[in-house]
């Protein structure tokens, strides 16, 4: 087992890619102009490779396939746009980030705070993030997606797993096969969200006309909205749920 450090200066765009096949992927925020690494473990068996503002580290070549398990630490500067994928592992990111693409197959995903877009995908593992500047497309197979606010458009598709976002502030297309779905203040004018199996409660801010259309064909459709106090509508909703064995919900947005 060999431990190993090293240190790449970087522009003013840096880019990190980061690969692994067991063992958790830590990225957090460093320095100005440079990106440390730290591999905890095996670190004889990855290739670091730094080119004009990107580092980008993975298992050598033919070992893809061999089974260690090393744990990555990287240090990067605040806006850095990092790609990751883990095999078997978490992936946590407690920066201020560009641009971010996690895949993981087995483990967590875990996602502070986003400039730009984030592209997540998970086959078994759970995914949450604090505030994403842009938009937010998560693809997850097994496990519960929770996010506390988006200002761009949200797409998530769970085969498995509940999905909640406390804000969104664009569209909306929210589906699950087994799960709950959930958007606490829709901020956005547009919203799909189906689930097979499970509950669909949406939160609708006040000063809004509603163009609705819901659907359940084993449970309620409730309208909780409070009474407006006669001012103009100051935005349209479109507004499209359908749970095919569960209760919709339409209620006032939390605060």
């Amino acid at each position: 087992m060999t431990d190993r450090q090293e240190q790449f200066d970087v522009g003013d765009r840096p880019r990190l890619e980061v690969s692994n096949t067991s063992g958790h992927i830590a990225v957090v925020a460093g320095d100005p102009g440079r990106i440390d690494v730290a591999i905890e473990g095996s670190g004889d068996k990855y290739t670091i490779e730094h080119y004009g503002s990107t580092v980008v580290i993975r298992p050598e070549r033919g070992l893809l396939k061999r089974i260690f398990s090393s744990d990555i630490v990287a240090r990067v500067p605040e806006g850095t746009d990092i790609e990751a994928k883990n095999a078997s592992g978490d992936v946590s990111i407690d920066v201020d980030a560009g641009d971010v693409d996690v895949v993981t197959a087995s483990g967590d995903i875990r996602v502070r705070t986003v400039a730009g877009t984030a592209r997540l995908k998970v086959a078994s593992g759970d995914i949450g993030l604090d505030h994403v500047a842009g938009s937010l497309d998560v693809v997850s197979a097994s496990g519960d997606v929770r996010a506390v606010r988006v200002d761009g458009d949200v797409a998530v598709k769970s085969a498995s797993g509940d999905a909640s976002v406390a804000t969104i502030g664009g569209s909306v297309s929210l589906s699950s096969a087994s799960g709950h779905l959930k958007v606490g203040r829709l901020e956005g004018e547009d919203i799909q969200i189906r689930t097979l199996s499970g509950d669909v409660v949406v939160g609708i801010p006040p000063r809004r006309r509603i163009e609705l259309d819901m659907q359940s064909m084993s449970g309620d459709l409730r309208n909780r909205l409070p009474e407006g106090d006669g001012s103009p509508p100051e935005a349209t909703v479109r507004i499209k749920a359908s749970s095919v064995s569960g209760d919709v919900t339409i209620q006032g947005a939390s605060a």
